[in-house]
């Protein structure tokens, strides 16, 4: 059974790539994914790669969703690093401060 869903994550398909994004309705304060998306390669700006997308086909330049996750994972680490930074900043500036 699990095999099953490993193959189906890993089958080539336009929802299962890194550069395909869900489009979503916001109704009654919640937000609602919509069975759409669109595709933000800039490689597949052609008309003929809309049937691709609409049909969740996948094409030649498909990359695993896994890849935008790491990505996306790592830039909130550097965020979290930046933020970090800036609280020690402000510590130490507060620290001074109270010593004057």
């Amino acid at each position: 059974m699990e095999d099953e869903k490993d193959d189906v994550e890993n089958t080539i398909r336009c929802t299962n790539c890194k550069y395909y994004n869900n489009l979503y309705s916001h109704y009654n304060g919640h937000f609602h994914k919509l069975p759409k998306g669109y595709c933000s390669s800039y490689k597949t700006v052609d008309k003929r790669y809309a049937k691709i997308i609409k049909n969740d086909l996948g094409c030649e330049f498909w990359e695993p969703v896994e890849l935008r996750k790491n990505r996306e994972i790592f830039c909130i680490g550097k965020i979290l690093e930046r933020i970090r930074e800036t609280l020690d900043e402000i510590k130490q500036y507060l620290e001074e401060d109270k010593r004057l």
